[in-house]
């Protein structure tokens, strides 16, 4: 259980068997992409209200992309670990994270109005319904992903759990808002227990996945997503990151 947060993923293995066998180990150069030099602060708004729970939150953004079917040597790999591909957005999320280890989520943007996202606990009571039409009722002790409205925000993904339908990837999608956050542990795991609702998400989370891991999997599912759909990558991200993680 302690090696647990490295190795929930391709490259946590490969770094520890690099160690155990004294190998070096490899990795894939970054590829160039087609850079839009804008911010995300000016096509998004970000409020966490709760920075104990949610440690760190980088919103990007891609612009013009194009949603199909991943190409086949992604949905062979997908397959292979249980995942079943769904399109190349979601697909390149559940790769990236299977690979590095770090959860990532995808909103259609232009399904919020205004758009602005808020990281808050649940009112008592709030309903979701999930990306696998399942409905969830909610309470005060569980963190959300929401918007602000109108007329009035609600629940849009349950945070560090399970995506809401309202905001998903459809074959409309052309700008997407790409999550990579972190999440306190124990709270995702009571959520998660609370709804009866186990995820490779949280179970990543729950075993506390290093925070500094966040931008290189935005980094690494934006290269994913601009190979398998196109579209240009806004370059500045917005890094909510109060306490910085400190290795070592």
């Amino acid at each position: 259980p302690n090696r647990a947060h490295d190795c929930f993923s391709h490259l946590g293995v490969a770094k520890e068997n690099s160690v155990i066998c004294d190998l070096s180990l490899k990795t894939q150069p970054q590829q160039k992409l087609a850079i839009e030099k804008r911010e995300a602060g000016d096509f998004l708004k970000l409020d966490v209200q709760e920075p104990i729970l949610c440690r760190r939150y980088i919103a990007g953004i891609m612009l013009d992309i194009k949603v199909g079917p991943s190409p086949s040597w992604m949905q062979e790999r997908l397959m292979a670990t249980n995942q079943r591909p769904i399109n190349n957005i979601v697909d390149c999320a559940n790769y990236a994270m299977l690979e590095l280890g770090q959860p990532l989520h995808i909103f259609d943007m232009d399904k919020l109005n205004p758009v602005k996202i808020v990281v808050r606990r649940a009112k008592e009571g709030e309903q979701i319904v999930t990306l696998d039409n399942k409905e969830y009722k909610l309470d005060k002790s569980m963190l959300v992903i929401a918007d602000s409205g109108p007329p009035a925000g609600g629940p849009i993904a349950i945070a560090g759990i399970k995506g809401g339908k309202k905001k998903e990837i459809d074959a409309k999608t052309k700008k997407i808002i790409i999550e990579s956050a972190n999440f306190e542990p124990a709270n995702i795991r009571k959520t998660s227990q609370k709804l009866g609702l186990r995820t490779g998400a949280s179970v990543g989370f729950e075993n506390e996945i290093p925070s500094a891991l966040a931008m290189d999997a935005m980094e690494r599912v934006m290269a994913l997503i601009q190979e398998t759909a196109g579209g240009k990558i806004v370059s500045g991200k917005i890094d909510f990151y109060p306490k910085k993680f400190k290795s070592g």
